[in-house]
């Protein structure tokens, strides 16, 4: 999500939300959505359309290592970063 921690944007419903979406076979602990590994390399070819979504997604142990070639979700979101598997969440700024 994009602008999801000013809340004046939030308010105006200036957020921006994007989701991932593909199918893929995973090889070991990687993931390709919208490339083929086998044939390219990440980035896919400068040939590709602007606007298709390809991503990596690297599992290392309870870590998930994303990088997108910025046409995956909407305006200003991207999913390139690293994730961590929690057992559960407290509110933000929560005690």
């Amino acid at each position: 999500m994009w602008g999801s921690y000013d809340p004046q944007r939030v308010r105006r419903g200036a957020v921006h939300v994007g989701e991932l979406e593909g199918k893929g076979r995973p090889q070991g602990q990687m993931l390709a959505i919208g490339f083929d590994p086998d044939r390219s390399t990440f980035p896919p070819a400068s040939g590709a359309p602007p606007d298709t979504c390809a991503a990596k997604l690297e599992l290392y142990g309870r870590y998930l290592v994303v990088e997108d070639n910025g046409g995956c979700g909407g305006l200003n979101v991207s999913f390139t970063g690293t994730y961590a598997r929690v057992k559960s969440l407290r509110p933000l700024g929560g005690l």
